[in-house]
């Protein structure tokens, strides 16, 4: 059983009967038209939203005051391994692999398509944030989802944008990269170099994969 920590009941409300996250609930056949995440597990119980206690504004106050979990968090916490981080406004539900679990790109790719994920697209400098305080920590290469294996010198993100020659610097790539050695068309973290690098699909490293949350 999943667990989380928050510190009081988180209320959901339900436009009606028929709807909401029943995959949340341990009985699916509710017949109420609210839905309580009791601490500590994320298995939810249906109760009366009629009473001046389960009010939305209520509901919206004490959800406010007492947890930062959210429908988006419980999906992404019910992926085995995979993790939420945030940085400013963003937030990605991402599986980082085994420090010691070194794959070629394609291995890495594959993986995380076995967990119904990507490999871990990192536009913008929140998400930037992300991956160089992770790789900081623990990594010093990680795959993401970047390559130009398609066509050589444009770089594909994995969610099928294009990541423009204008736009490598001073965000995404070191300088002097990409630079095509050894016909490098995959691209990966570097902690030596704290921004990103192509290197022969063919070398072995960590990856993240990152979980769409719908």
């Amino acid at each position: 059983m999943l667990t989380m920590s928050f510190k009081a009941a988180y209320y959901i409300k339900r436009p009606k009967q028929d709807s909401g996250p029943k995959t949340l609930l341990k009985n699916k056949n509710y017949t109420e038209n609210c839905l309580i995440l009791r601490p500590p597990t994320i298995q939810g119980e249906d109760t009366k939203c009629n009473s001046s206690r389960h009010s939305r504004q209520v509901i919206k106050e004490r959800n406010k005051r007492y947890s930062t979990i959210g429908i988006w968090d419980v999906k992404c916490h019910r992926n085995e391994g995979f993790v939420i981080e945030r940085q400013a406004d963003v937030k990605m539900c991402l599986f980082w692999g085994l420090t010691r679990d070194f794959k070629i790109f394609s291995a890495a790719k594959a993986d995380c398509e076995a967990k119904g994920a990507r490999l871990g697209v990192f536009k913008g400098a929140e998400k930037m944030t992300i991956l160089k305080r992770k790789g900081a920590s623990a990594y010093r290469h990680i795959w993401i989802g970047l390559d130009d294996i398609k066509t050589e010198g444009t770089f594909v993100w994995h969610d099928g944008t294009i990541l423009p020659p204008s736009e490598y610097r001073p965000l995404y790539f070191a300088e002097n990269r990409p630079d095509n050695v050894n016909g490098a068309d995959c691209v990966h973290y570097s902690r030596d170099l704290m921004l990103l690098d192509d290197h022969p699909c063919q070398y072995t490293y960590n990856h993240v994969c990152e979980k769409l949350i719908s």
